[in-house]
């Protein structure tokens, strides 16, 4: 296995934001998570019911793609929606 670092690239402030909607999406309620489940027609977005071993693990994850297939899911998530002030 290898892993390697790319510095020097100029997008530390994208990379900064990238991170702070994950950790903001992530902790908003079910009820938003779930307004942006994927499904068997939308394979994008949000889904929380992987299975390790044939047993639910607690993973959460988001599936999106730049480009080629694009969601029907309609919902944009702008942290500022939830955390006024921010």
């Amino acid at each position: 296995m290898v892993f390697f670092l790319i510095t020097g690239h100029g997008l530390d402030d994208e990379i900064e934001q990238m991170w702070h909607q994950t950790r903001m999406f992530f902790s908003t309620s079910m009820a938003v998570k779930k307004s942006v489940e994927r499904t068997e027609a939308n394979p994008l977005g949000y889904y929380n019911r992987e299975l390790t071993k044939q047993k639910r693990d607690l993973k959460e994850v988001f599936d999106y793609k730049a480009g080629g297939y694009h969601s029907s899911c309609s919902y944009e998530f702008h942290a500022t929606e939830l955390l006024p002030g921010q």
